[in-house]
């Protein structure tokens, strides 16, 4: 629990500019992740490729 307010108090120094980069990250996650299924999914069906 200590990590999680120690990592919000971080965030809250960092300032602006930490909320255009938590954005960011969500969207490299998630194009990621959609890639993955992408690839995932053809792999089973090669015409799709």
């Amino acid at each position: 629990m200590e990590i999680i307010v120690s990592s919000i108090e971080l965030f809250k120094k960092g300032g602006l500019v930490m909320y255009p980069l938590l954005m960011a990250s969500f969207m490299v996650i998630t194009i990621a992740f959609e890639r993955y299924m992408f690839f995932r999914k053809s792999a089973t069906d090669t015409e799709k490729l």
